[in-house]
């Protein structure tokens, strides 16, 4: 019995949501002209609302600002700086540089090295005019080295000058 009263009462709510459909009565006489006069009678269901999971625009990082330093050409002894740095090395173990002197070293050999390379061209061009300017740029080198290293020292490092210009021997530049 019990079972009975539950179908009847879920068949009446049945009912009770079936769309109807009335006709409405026009003002006056009139008498309807189409079917969008007809209204119907469905009681509104409004489906859940469902929020789009929320996600975080991607950043965007701006393009990093350009330096407007200008490229120094290729220098005709390779990188100076590289070059200076194993000269360096190597002085520093057979002269027995301080913390003090390899800083002050290294900044007259790479003024050195940046004034050879910039007479190197006239080693082919002018073979006297670059033997005058790489004696005067190596008189600055050995005046700067005398102010930095001892007197001993500075023998040591005049006695390092290799017999000839050997590529293989990195203190070569130094002389040759």
């Amino acid at each position: 019995m019990l079972s009975l009263s539950i179908i009847a009462a879920l068949s009446h709510a049945a009912y009770a949501q079936t769309p109807t459909i009335e006709k409405v009565q026009p003002a006056g006489n009139a008498t309807p002209k189409s079917k969008g006069d007809l209204k119907t009678n469905t009681p509104k269901v409004e489906a859940p609302k469902v929020e789009a999971p929320k996600t975080e625009a991607p950043k965007i990082e701006a393009p990093k600002a350009r330096t407007t330093k200008m490229e120094t050409p290729a220098s005709p002894m390779g990188d100076l700086k590289s070059m200076g740095s194993n000269i360096l090395s190597e002085l520093g173990t057979k002269l027995i540089l301080s913390k003090i002197q390899s800083p002050k070293v290294l900044g007259l050999i790479t003024t050195f090295l940046s004034a050879k390379s910039a007479i190197m061209p006239l080693l082919q061009s002018n073979p006297s005019g670059y033997a005058s300017k790489f004696g005067a740029a190596q008189g600055d080198l050995t005046s700067g080295l005398k102010g930095v290293l001892s007197a001993q020292q500075m023998t040591n490092f005049m006695g390092l000058k290799p017999k000839t210009n050997d590529a293989t021997n990195v203190l070569s530049n130094l002389f040759f």
